[in-house]
Protein backbone atom coordinates (compact mmCIF):
# COMPACT_ATOMS: atom_id res chain seq x y z
CA UNK A 1 0.00 0.00 0.00
CA UNK A 2 1.41 3.42 -0.96
CA UNK A 3 2.00 6.20 1.54
CA UNK A 4 -0.62 8.29 -0.24
CA UNK A 5 -3.23 5.53 0.15
CA UNK A 6 -2.28 5.04 3.81
CA UNK A 7 -2.54 8.78 4.51
CA UNK A 8 -5.98 8.90 2.92
CA UNK A 9 -7.07 5.94 5.05
CA UNK A 10 -5.76 7.47 8.27
CA UNK A 11 -7.31 10.86 7.52
CA UNK A 12 -10.63 9.10 6.98
CA UNK A 13 -10.40 7.52 10.44
CA UNK A 14 -9.79 10.91 12.06
CA UNK A 15 -12.66 12.41 10.04
CA UNK A 16 -15.04 9.70 11.27
CA UNK A 17 -13.85 10.25 14.84
CA UNK A 18 -14.44 13.99 14.57
CA UNK A 19 -17.93 13.54 13.15
CA UNK A 20 -18.89 11.11 15.92
CA UNK A 21 -17.08 13.15 18.62
CA UNK A 22 -14.79 10.19 19.32
CA UNK A 23 -11.06 9.83 19.86
CA UNK A 24 -8.54 7.81 17.87
CA UNK A 25 -6.65 5.23 19.90
CA UNK A 26 -3.60 3.24 18.79
CA UNK A 27 -2.85 0.05 20.73
CA UNK A 28 0.74 -1.07 20.27
CA UNK A 29 3.34 -3.70 21.08
CA UNK A 30 6.92 -4.07 19.92
CA UNK A 31 9.47 -6.87 19.92
CA UNK A 32 13.13 -5.90 20.03
CA UNK A 33 16.72 -7.06 19.68
CA UNK A 34 16.97 -6.94 23.48
CA UNK A 35 16.14 -4.73 26.44
CA UNK A 36 19.36 -2.72 26.83
CA UNK A 37 19.89 0.93 25.94
CA UNK A 38 21.26 0.16 22.48
CA UNK A 39 18.52 -2.27 21.43
CA UNK A 40 16.01 -1.57 18.66
CA UNK A 41 12.66 -2.67 17.24
CA UNK A 42 12.49 -5.79 15.05
CA UNK A 43 8.69 -6.23 15.01
CA UNK A 44 5.87 -3.77 15.46
CA UNK A 45 2.14 -4.35 15.68
CA UNK A 46 -0.50 -1.75 16.29
CA UNK A 47 -4.26 -1.59 15.99
CA UNK A 48 -6.26 1.58 15.40
CA UNK A 49 -9.61 2.05 17.14
CA UNK A 50 -11.95 4.93 17.84
CA UNK A 51 -13.62 5.34 21.21
CA UNK A 52 -16.55 7.52 22.24
CA UNK A 53 -18.17 8.71 25.45
CA UNK A 54 -19.62 5.22 25.98
CA UNK A 55 -16.03 3.84 26.05
CA UNK A 56 -16.84 1.32 23.33
CA UNK A 57 -13.90 0.48 21.10
CA UNK A 58 -14.58 0.45 17.34
CA UNK A 59 -11.98 -1.31 15.18
CA UNK A 60 -10.59 0.33 12.03
CA UNK A 61 -7.34 -1.37 11.02
CA UNK A 62 -4.19 -3.09 12.22
CA UNK A 63 -0.63 -3.48 11.04
CA UNK A 64 2.01 -6.10 11.86
CA UNK A 65 5.47 -5.70 10.39
CA UNK A 66 9.02 -6.99 10.78
CA UNK A 67 11.72 -4.32 10.88
CA UNK A 68 15.38 -4.55 9.87
CA UNK A 69 17.27 -3.38 12.94
CA UNK A 70 20.75 -1.78 12.86
CA UNK A 71 22.13 -4.48 15.19
CA UNK A 72 21.69 -8.26 15.56
CA UNK A 73 19.05 -9.93 17.72
CA UNK A 74 20.40 -11.10 21.06
CA UNK A 75 19.89 -14.81 21.82
CA UNK A 76 18.23 -13.98 25.15
CA UNK A 77 15.62 -11.85 23.40
CA UNK A 78 15.05 -14.50 20.71
CA UNK A 79 14.47 -17.07 23.45
CA UNK A 80 11.51 -14.96 24.61
CA UNK A 81 9.83 -13.86 21.37
CA UNK A 82 11.13 -16.55 18.98
CA UNK A 83 12.18 -14.09 16.27
CA UNK A 84 15.55 -14.73 14.60
CA UNK A 85 17.53 -13.28 11.72
CA UNK A 86 15.83 -15.37 9.01
CA UNK A 87 12.50 -13.81 9.98
CA UNK A 88 13.84 -10.37 9.06
CA UNK A 89 14.89 -11.25 5.50
CA UNK A 90 13.26 -8.71 3.20
CA UNK A 91 12.16 -6.47 6.09
CA UNK A 92 12.42 -2.69 5.68
CA UNK A 93 14.48 -0.40 7.88
CA UNK A 94 12.34 1.64 10.26
CA UNK A 95 12.27 4.95 8.36
CA UNK A 96 11.04 3.15 5.21
CA UNK A 97 8.46 1.00 7.00
CA UNK A 98 4.69 1.39 7.05
CA UNK A 99 4.92 1.28 10.84
CA UNK A 100 7.00 4.44 10.92
CA UNK A 101 4.73 6.28 8.53
CA UNK A 102 1.51 5.37 10.36
CA UNK A 103 2.84 5.97 13.89
CA UNK A 104 4.44 9.27 12.91
CA UNK A 105 1.10 10.39 11.47
CA UNK A 106 -0.91 9.14 14.48
CA UNK A 107 1.39 10.75 17.07
CA UNK A 108 1.36 14.12 15.32
CA UNK A 109 -2.42 14.04 14.96
CA UNK A 110 -2.85 13.48 18.70
CA UNK A 111 -4.09 9.89 18.81
CA UNK A 112 -4.10 8.22 22.22
CA UNK A 113 -1.37 5.61 22.75
CA UNK A 114 -2.01 2.39 24.69
CA UNK A 115 0.65 -0.16 25.71
CA UNK A 116 1.34 -2.57 28.57
CA UNK A 117 4.45 -1.06 30.19
CA UNK A 118 4.39 2.00 27.95
CA UNK A 119 7.84 3.41 28.98
CA UNK A 120 9.52 0.46 27.24
CA UNK A 121 7.67 0.81 23.92
CA UNK A 122 7.80 4.61 24.00
CA UNK A 123 11.52 4.44 24.66
CA UNK A 124 12.01 2.18 21.66
CA UNK A 125 9.87 4.42 19.44
CA UNK A 126 11.78 7.49 20.59
CA UNK A 127 15.01 5.92 19.31
CA UNK A 128 13.27 5.75 15.93
CA UNK A 129 12.09 9.37 15.92
CA UNK A 130 8.54 8.89 17.21
CA UNK A 131 7.66 10.96 20.28
CA UNK A 132 4.15 10.68 21.73
CA UNK A 133 2.40 13.55 23.55
CA UNK A 134 2.65 12.77 27.26
CA UNK A 135 -1.01 13.61 27.96
CA UNK A 136 -2.12 10.99 25.42
CA UNK A 137 -0.35 7.96 26.92
CA UNK A 138 -2.25 5.11 28.60
CA UNK A 139 -0.30 2.35 30.33
CA UNK A 140 -2.45 -0.70 31.07
CA UNK A 141 0.27 -2.19 33.31
CA UNK A 142 0.06 0.78 35.68
CA UNK A 143 -3.73 0.71 35.51
CA UNK A 144 -3.69 -3.00 36.38
CA UNK A 145 -1.46 -2.29 39.36
CA UNK A 146 -3.98 0.28 40.58
CA UNK A 147 -7.20 -1.68 40.10
CA UNK A 148 -5.82 -4.99 41.38
CA UNK A 149 -3.73 -3.54 44.23
CA UNK A 150 -5.98 -5.00 46.93
CA UNK A 151 -6.40 -8.44 45.32
CA UNK A 152 -3.81 -10.74 46.90
CA UNK A 153 -4.58 -13.53 44.42
CA UNK A 154 -3.37 -11.45 41.49
CA UNK A 155 0.34 -11.83 42.10
CA UNK A 156 1.45 -10.65 38.65
CA UNK A 157 0.22 -7.87 36.39
CA UNK A 158 1.90 -9.13 33.21
CA UNK A 159 -0.41 -9.33 30.23
CA UNK A 160 -0.10 -13.06 29.61
CA UNK A 161 -0.46 -13.89 33.33
CA UNK A 162 -3.70 -11.91 33.45
CA UNK A 163 -4.90 -13.64 30.29
CA UNK A 164 -4.63 -17.04 31.97
CA UNK A 165 -5.79 -15.86 35.39
CA UNK A 166 -9.04 -14.56 33.91
CA UNK A 167 -9.17 -17.49 31.46
CA UNK A 168 -9.75 -15.37 28.37
CA UNK A 169 -9.23 -18.39 26.13
CA UNK A 170 -12.49 -19.93 27.33
CA UNK A 171 -14.51 -16.80 26.45
CA UNK A 172 -16.30 -16.76 23.10
CA UNK A 173 -15.80 -13.04 22.49
CA UNK A 174 -12.05 -13.46 23.03
CA UNK A 175 -11.98 -16.29 20.46
CA UNK A 176 -13.90 -14.06 18.07
CA UNK A 177 -11.33 -11.28 18.54
CA UNK A 178 -8.45 -13.68 17.87
CA UNK A 179 -10.17 -14.85 14.65
CA UNK A 180 -10.86 -11.25 13.64
CA UNK A 181 -7.11 -10.64 13.59
CA UNK A 182 -6.55 -13.76 11.49
CA UNK A 183 -4.56 -15.55 14.19
CA UNK A 184 -4.87 -19.35 14.24
CA UNK A 185 -2.93 -19.78 17.48
CA UNK A 186 -1.78 -17.11 19.90
CA UNK A 187 1.96 -17.06 20.47
CA UNK A 188 2.86 -15.04 23.56
CA UNK A 189 5.51 -12.32 23.16
CA UNK A 190 4.96 -11.86 19.46
CA UNK A 191 3.68 -8.39 18.73
CA UNK A 192 0.31 -9.14 17.12
CA UNK A 193 -0.64 -11.87 19.62
CA UNK A 194 0.17 -9.52 22.48
CA UNK A 195 -1.90 -6.79 20.80
CA UNK A 196 -4.97 -9.04 20.73
CA UNK A 197 -4.64 -9.84 24.43
CA UNK A 198 -4.05 -6.16 25.20
CA UNK A 199 -7.13 -5.06 23.24
CA UNK A 200 -9.26 -7.60 25.07
CA UNK A 201 -7.78 -6.70 28.45
CA UNK A 202 -8.50 -3.01 27.83
CA UNK A 203 -12.11 -3.80 26.92
CA UNK A 204 -12.44 -6.08 29.95
CA UNK A 205 -11.18 -3.61 32.56
CA UNK A 206 -13.36 -0.84 31.11
CA UNK A 207 -16.57 -2.83 31.36
CA UNK A 208 -15.89 -4.87 34.51
CA UNK A 209 -15.18 -2.15 37.12
CA UNK A 210 -12.67 -4.36 38.94
CA UNK A 211 -12.27 -3.25 42.55
CA UNK A 212 -15.20 -0.89 42.09
CA UNK A 213 -13.03 1.41 39.98
CA UNK A 214 -14.84 2.98 37.02
CA UNK A 215 -12.61 3.55 34.00
CA UNK A 216 -15.27 5.62 32.27
CA UNK A 217 -13.22 8.05 30.19
CA UNK A 218 -9.90 8.26 28.40
CA UNK A 219 -8.86 10.97 30.85
CA UNK A 220 -9.41 8.59 33.77
CA UNK A 221 -7.17 6.06 32.02
CA UNK A 222 -4.49 8.74 31.53
CA UNK A 223 -4.84 9.82 35.18
CA UNK A 224 -4.31 6.27 36.45
CA UNK A 225 -1.26 6.00 34.18
CA UNK A 226 0.25 9.12 35.74
CA UNK A 227 -0.81 8.60 39.35
CA UNK A 228 1.66 7.05 41.80
CA UNK A 229 0.65 3.79 43.42
CA UNK A 230 0.62 3.82 47.22
CA UNK A 231 0.71 0.19 48.34
CA UNK A 232 0.55 -0.49 52.06
CA UNK A 233 2.39 -3.78 51.82
CA UNK A 234 5.97 -5.01 52.11
CA UNK A 235 7.24 -5.84 48.62
CA UNK A 236 10.98 -6.40 49.09
CA UNK A 237 13.71 -7.30 51.57
CA UNK A 238 14.12 -10.01 54.22
CA UNK A 239 13.51 -8.02 57.41
CA UNK A 240 9.71 -8.15 57.16
CA UNK A 241 7.40 -10.73 55.65
CA UNK A 242 6.28 -9.75 52.16
CA UNK A 243 2.62 -8.87 51.87
CA UNK A 244 2.36 -7.61 55.46
CA UNK A 245 1.41 -3.98 56.08
CA UNK A 246 4.19 -1.54 55.26
CA UNK A 247 2.73 0.90 57.80
CA UNK A 248 3.26 -1.71 60.55
CA UNK A 249 6.82 -2.44 59.40
CA UNK A 250 7.74 1.26 59.31
CA UNK A 251 6.52 1.92 62.84
CA UNK A 252 7.84 -1.31 64.40
CA UNK A 253 10.97 -2.37 66.28
CA UNK A 254 12.72 -5.70 65.73
CA UNK A 255 15.85 -7.50 66.90
CA UNK A 256 18.87 -8.10 64.67
CA UNK A 257 22.21 -9.52 65.82
CA UNK A 258 20.99 -9.09 69.38
CA UNK A 259 20.29 -5.37 68.97
CA UNK A 260 16.98 -3.51 68.60
CA UNK A 261 16.38 -1.97 65.16
CA UNK A 262 13.56 0.17 63.85
CA UNK A 263 11.62 -0.43 60.66
CA UNK A 264 12.13 3.22 59.78
CA UNK A 265 15.94 2.87 59.91
CA UNK A 266 15.76 -0.19 57.65
CA UNK A 267 13.71 1.66 55.03
CA UNK A 268 15.99 4.67 55.34
CA UNK A 269 18.87 2.35 54.39
CA UNK A 270 16.80 0.85 51.55
CA UNK A 271 15.89 4.25 50.09
CA UNK A 272 19.57 5.26 50.04
CA UNK A 273 21.18 2.01 48.92
CA UNK A 274 18.75 -0.16 46.93
CA UNK A 275 19.14 1.17 43.40
CA UNK A 276 16.50 -1.17 41.98
CA UNK A 277 13.65 0.38 43.98
CA UNK A 278 10.98 1.71 41.64
CA UNK A 279 9.55 5.18 41.97
CA UNK A 280 6.27 3.59 43.09
CA UNK A 281 8.02 1.74 45.91
CA UNK A 282 9.79 4.92 47.01
CA UNK A 283 6.51 6.85 46.87
CA UNK A 284 4.66 4.17 48.85
CA UNK A 285 7.27 4.22 51.62
CA UNK A 286 7.33 8.02 51.73
CA UNK A 287 3.56 8.50 51.56
CA UNK A 288 2.94 6.02 54.38
CA UNK A 289 5.70 7.64 56.46
CA UNK A 290 3.97 11.01 56.10
CA UNK A 291 0.67 9.43 57.19
CA UNK A 292 2.40 7.90 60.22
CA UNK A 293 3.71 11.36 61.10
CA UNK A 294 0.13 12.67 60.96
CA UNK A 295 -0.97 9.84 63.25
CA UNK A 296 1.85 10.57 65.71
CA UNK A 297 3.49 7.18 65.16
CA UNK A 298 6.63 8.72 63.65
CA UNK A 299 8.32 12.02 64.51
CA UNK A 300 9.09 14.45 61.69
CA UNK A 301 12.45 15.32 63.28
CA UNK A 302 13.74 11.73 63.09
CA UNK A 303 16.84 11.82 60.83
CA UNK A 304 15.83 8.47 59.31
CA UNK A 305 12.86 10.27 57.70
CA UNK A 306 15.04 12.55 55.58
CA UNK A 307 14.98 10.61 52.25
CA UNK A 308 11.22 10.03 52.63
CA UNK A 309 10.61 13.76 53.16
CA UNK A 310 12.58 14.61 50.01
CA UNK A 311 10.65 12.03 47.95
CA UNK A 312 7.34 13.33 49.33
CA UNK A 313 8.30 16.92 48.51
CA UNK A 314 9.37 15.90 45.01
CA UNK A 315 6.70 13.44 43.94
CA UNK A 316 3.68 13.40 46.28
CA UNK A 317 1.46 16.51 46.07
CA UNK A 318 -0.86 15.00 48.69
CA UNK A 319 1.82 15.73 51.31
CA UNK A 320 2.81 19.26 50.34
CA UNK A 321 0.37 21.14 52.54
CA UNK A 322 1.53 19.24 55.63
CA UNK A 323 5.22 19.68 54.78
CA UNK A 324 4.76 23.40 54.14
CA UNK A 325 2.99 23.77 57.49
CA UNK A 326 5.94 22.04 59.14
CA UNK A 327 8.31 24.60 57.64
CA UNK A 328 9.69 22.75 54.62
CA UNK A 329 10.30 24.57 51.31
CA UNK A 330 8.72 21.99 49.01
CA UNK A 331 9.59 23.79 45.78
CA UNK A 332 13.25 24.13 46.73
CA UNK A 333 13.48 20.46 47.77
CA UNK A 334 11.85 19.34 44.53
CA UNK A 335 14.37 21.44 42.57
CA UNK A 336 17.29 19.85 44.45
CA UNK A 337 16.04 16.33 43.69
CA UNK A 338 15.53 17.16 40.01
CA UNK A 339 19.05 18.60 39.71
CA UNK A 340 20.49 15.57 41.51
CA UNK A 341 18.71 13.19 39.13
CA UNK A 342 19.90 15.16 36.09
CA UNK A 343 23.53 14.98 37.25
CA UNK A 344 23.31 11.26 38.07
CA UNK A 345 21.79 10.49 34.66
CA UNK A 346 24.56 12.45 32.93
CA UNK A 347 27.29 10.71 34.95
CA UNK A 348 25.85 7.25 34.30
CA UNK A 349 25.48 7.86 30.57
CA UNK A 350 29.06 9.12 30.32
CA UNK A 351 30.50 6.05 32.06
CA UNK A 352 30.08 3.93 28.92
CA UNK A 353 29.00 0.93 31.02
CA UNK A 354 25.84 -0.81 29.80
CA UNK A 355 24.53 -1.43 33.32
CA UNK A 356 25.06 2.23 34.18
CA UNK A 357 23.09 3.24 31.11
CA UNK A 358 20.19 1.02 32.18
CA UNK A 359 20.24 2.77 35.57
CA UNK A 360 20.18 6.08 33.69
CA UNK A 361 16.99 5.01 31.89
CA UNK A 362 15.35 4.22 35.25
CA UNK A 363 16.28 7.66 36.60
CA UNK A 364 14.99 9.32 33.45
CA UNK A 365 11.69 7.57 34.06
CA UNK A 366 11.60 9.17 37.52
CA UNK A 367 12.08 12.57 35.93
CA UNK A 368 9.34 11.79 33.42
CA UNK A 369 7.11 10.88 36.36
CA UNK A 370 7.86 14.27 37.89
CA UNK A 371 7.06 16.10 34.68
CA UNK A 372 3.87 14.20 33.84
CA UNK A 373 2.26 13.86 37.25
CA UNK A 374 3.76 16.42 39.60
CA UNK A 375 3.88 19.38 37.23
CA UNK A 376 0.29 18.68 36.25
CA UNK A 377 -0.73 18.73 39.92
CA UNK A 378 1.15 22.01 40.36
CA UNK A 379 -0.96 23.55 37.60
CA UNK A 380 -4.12 22.38 39.38
CA UNK A 381 -3.00 24.05 42.60
CA UNK A 382 -2.26 27.31 40.79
Amino acid sequence: MSKKTTETELKAIFKIAKEKKEQVVVILDTETTGVDIEDRIIQNAHAIYTIGANMKLTFHKYLEEYIEAPLPIKPGAAAVHGIWKQDLVGAKVWKKSNSYYELDFLSKKGAYFVAHNSPFDLGMLEKEGIVWPEDKVIDTLRIARHIFSEDELITSKSLQWLRYYFDYDSRSDFSELVSHYGIKRLQAHTALSDIVVLVYFLKDIIKSNYGGIELNSLQVLVDFTMKPLFEDKVTFGNEFERGTKLSVALSSTYMKWGKPKTGLSYYNWAMKNMENLSIDQKCSISYICMNLVKEGKLKIGDPDLKPMIFIAASFIPETWEMLTTLGYNVESMRDLVNKSLTKKVSDLNESGDGKDQIKAISMLNEQLFMERYVNREILKIK
